[in-house]
């Protein structure tokens, strides 16, 4: 109440002092004016307020995302090192790419496979490894062969409705090149099936086999061998080569602490990793 007529008064001296006006409307709505400057009345100024506070508010997260995309892209792009002429990324743009792309699935990147081996294939380039290749596809990981052959999700449409006015799309799962699709599987899955694919563009047969290998099972494998092959540079007193495997091994796992996280197993391998760095470093 006193603030009002503080406020009230104020505005009438420089009412006085630079002219102006100021009515009530019959529905109560005030219209002032200071000068030729119309002046918003209380409850309009605080919503211009809370207006401004919701675009600073807007304004420092867009900045925010822009220096995170930023670091991301002087991690990946502008500190790169050149090793058997291909570009390298810095540790700390691998982990943000990693990061990244997590937060962008619709599922835990340890529910879905690190890589697939698929068999059978009428065209001979689409078998082989697909690795999980840190970028994704409708909320689910894409996996990459030597070849360039890429292992996706996708809404591809349902071929009986193609033509028509009311084209219908389902999920399923691809393996593709230049975007052009030669084999596909439908399922809902996050991961792609073992068995049920279809030619699409592709010659016969379509692939008879796709296995799967789990995250843990990867890191298991490739870790605990640097643990191993560190162990025994430790043991014969090579301490700084020791070093370099137990490194090695962490930054397999560096980018993927949720993950390491859920499995018990990673999670001991982890810290006796980082125990037996200590150990060496002393």
């Amino acid at each position: 109440g006193s603030r009002v007529l503080r406020s009230r008064g104020a505005e009438e001296q420089l009412r006085q002092q630079f002219g102006g006006s100021r009515e009530v409307d019959r529905d109560g709505s005030v219209y002032s004016s200071i000068g030729s400057r119309p002046v918003p009345p209380p409850k309009a100024l605080r919503k211009i307020h809370a207006d401004r506070q919701v675009e600073i508010q807007q304004r420092a997260e867009d900045e925010e995302a822009e220096r995170t995309m930023a670091e991301y892209g002087m991690g990946v792009a502008a500190d790169r090192t050149v090793m058997n002429d291909a570009a390298t990324p810095s540790a700390e743009g691998t982990r943000l790419r990693r990061r990244l792309a997590q937060e962008l699935m619709e599922v835990r990147l340890c529910d879905t496979a690190y890589e697939y081996e698929v068999q059978g294939c009428g065209v001979a380039e689409c078998d082989g490894r697909y690795e999980y290749s840190t970028a994704f596809a409708h909320g689910a990981p894409t996996y990459k062969n030597r070849n360039g052959w890429t292992l996706h999700r996708d809404r591809p449409p349902i071929e009986s409705t193609v033509g028509t006015e009311s084209v219908v799309t389902e999920f399923g799962w691809l393996i593709s090149k230049d975007g052009k699709p030669f084999y596909a599987a439908r399922t809902d899955a996050a991961m792609a099936p073992t068995a049920s694919w279809e030619c699409f563009l592709g010659p016969p047969p379509a692939p008879s086999r796709i296995s799967s290998t789990s995250w843990e099972a990867h890191f298991l494998e490739t870790c605990g061998a640097l643990k191993d092959t560190g162990n025994a540079a430790t043991k014969d007193g090579r301490y700084e080569e020791a070093e370099r495997h137990y490194t090695e091994g962490l930054c397999e796992m560096d980018g993927y602490e949720a993950m390491v996280a859920a499995s018990a197993e990673l999670r001991r391998l982890s810290v006796a990793m980082r125990a037996n760095r200590a150990e060496v470093r002393l």
